[in-house]
């Protein structure tokens, strides 16, 4: 049985190889540290979180989530937990869509604190995801209790159905506007389009830079 302090430490390696690609589910977690679900979820990822290392998110809009996706705040430590060397991951695209996700991620979670204080909410920031029948939306946070979905298509064949969730997610929460990230870091490879029904493309180069 690990000690205490090396579960922690494993959590994080296991966010790391994962990349936010994937939730696990709490019971995995369970089973795999060998403690309740109760310390994982109100011990582990709270001490975690505040130390701003990892960020466990659950589905949007449902009080009893049975699984968890893990993001690491940090690409650098994504790369030295799953990967140990940079140039590693330079012709790895997988590994290059990973770390994007997670630096999306950890974006979402300062850009929603940044639209939270410009409000008057100096709260911590809640960010979800959400999965539909058409595909899955990465990120949802809510200012003055309006959602904001927000979809990752990062050189992906998956934009098709990223645009298809966050239409469905519109309609279903009746949110303003949804915004997809395409292309890459490159500036300039993706334009700014309303692509209709309130979804709007960004660049995900551009989205980085918004704060």
């Amino acid at each position: 049985m690990d000690s205490d302090y090396r579960r922690p430490e494993r959590l994080c390696a296991l966010a790391a190889r994962n990349g936010g690609a994937e939730p696990f589910r709490y019971q995995e977690l369970v089973e795999l540290f060998d403690v309740d679900r109760r310390t994982i979820a109100d011990s582990y990822l709270p001490a975690l979180a505040e130390l701003y290392l990892l960020t466990g998110i659950t589905e949007y809009d449902n009080s009893r989530p049975r699984s968890v996706r893990l993001y690491l705040r940090d690409t650098g430590l994504v790369t030295a937990l799953a990967d140990g060397d940079a140039a590693a991951v330079r012709n790895d695209f997988d590994r290059e869509a990973d770390l994007a996700r997670v630096a999306a991620f950890d974006h979402t979670m300062r850009f929603a604190y940044g639209m939270q204080v410009a409000v008057g909410d100096a709260a911590s920031p809640s960010v979800k995801y959400w999965r539909g029948r058409e595909g899955e939306v990465d990120f949802v946070f809510e200012i003055e209790g309006t959602p904001v979905p927000v979809g990752l298509a990062y050189q992906s064949g998956q934009y098709d159905s990223t645009v298809a969730a966050l239409r469905e997610f519109k309609q279903e929460y009746d949110a303003p506007v949804g915004f997809v990230l395409a292309g890459n870091t490159v500036g300039g490879s993706q334009p700014i389009e309303h692509l209709g029904e309130g979804v709007v493309q960004l660049p995900y180069w551009l989205y980085l830079l918004l704060c």
